[in-house]
């Protein structure tokens, strides 16, 4: 397996709703500090032997359970940083905060899907914690293939030891199109696909590698409070505001998943509260844009 397309391509199609699949003891806890919460600490000490492996793990939902707590925690701390620089007044450099946030959004949607990247011994592995899911035909010889073990998850550890962003990206775009969306969710995603994320232009790398650059010169010397973002956006939502329409059709996506989600896990307030509103787990931290 050469490249990281190639395992990609090994993921089959599932719904977005395949989380309700998960059957872990609720209400849903663990330790962030416990390294035996994470399916990452098992590959740093059992790095795997082919490129392809299906493992039998009794515990795979409480690992996919805490992928998904995990992931949405850091993209609920970073979208709630976006918002909170961009209403100070920094909007340009909240724009790296919007980046940031994207790449941890799609991480997260990808969780939900029961798709993790998770790091082993000095390399990223791809991880499928629904590895039976797909075509029938998929499903009818996966069970052929693999009809003794019981609770199966798939590593897929490819020859670069490192995934990038663009890589991410191009996981997720190949996700959108193999789901299986709710009717309510068509026009999202039809709006998700348009903007191609990972041959997008994000104005991120200008901002931090171009000398003189800055996107808006209205706070480059003091926070530009009543400064308007988003009279650019219905231009097409180019350069610095693509980052910011995208991450809020992401946070979209993932919280038609997570609100729902954290409800039947029961999650504990201590996870989420701190960064929604009201504790629901419902962050629409993005509503001062008005998209």
């Amino acid at each position: 397996m050469k490249t990281w397309d190639a395992a990609s391509s090994k993921i089959k199609k599932r719904k977005v709703i395949v989380w309700q699949e998960l059957s872990v003891q609720t209400p849903f806890e663990y330790d962030p500090s416990d390294p035996d919460a994470y399916f990452s600490s098992f590959l740093e000490e059992n790095a795997p032997e082919a490129a392809d492996i299906v493992l039998d793990r009794v515990d795979r939902d409480r690992l996919w359970a805490a992928e998904i707590v995990v992931t949405t925690q850091k993209f609920l701390h970073v979208l709630r940083l976006t918002e909170g620089r961009a209403r100070e007044g920094h909007v340009t450099w909240a724009s790296t905060d919007a980046h940031h946030a994207l790449l941890l959004g799609v991480r997260c949607f990808l969780a939900t899907l029961g798709v993790g990247i998770c790091q082993g011994r000095n390399r990223a592995h791809l991880v499928d914690f629904r590895p039976e899911k797909g075509r029938p035909q998929d499903e009818k010889a996966f069970k052929k293939q693999h009809r003794n073990v019981v609770n199966p998850l798939r590593v897929l550890t490819p020859t670069p030891k490192n995934i990038d962003q663009r890589q991410i990206f191009e996981l997720f775009n190949r996700m959108l199109r193999v789901a299986v969306h709710e009717d309510s969710s068509k026009i999202l995603v039809e709006n998700l696909e348009r903007l191609k994320l990972g041959a997008h232009k994000s104005e991120r790398n200008r901002l931090l590698y171009q000398s003189s650059y800055w996107h808006w010169l209205e706070d480059l010397n003091w926070p530009a409070i009543e400064f308007e973002v988003r009279s650019e956006i219905p231009k097409g939502a180019d350069g610095l505001t693509r980052d910011f329409f995208a991450v809020s059709l992401v946070a979209d996506l993932v919280l038609r998943s997570i609100n729902p989600l954290s409800s039947k896990l029961r999650i504990q307030k201590t996870f989420f509260e701190p960064l929604g509103h009201d504790g629901s787990c419902v962050a629409d931290t993005l509503s001062f844009l008005r998209l």
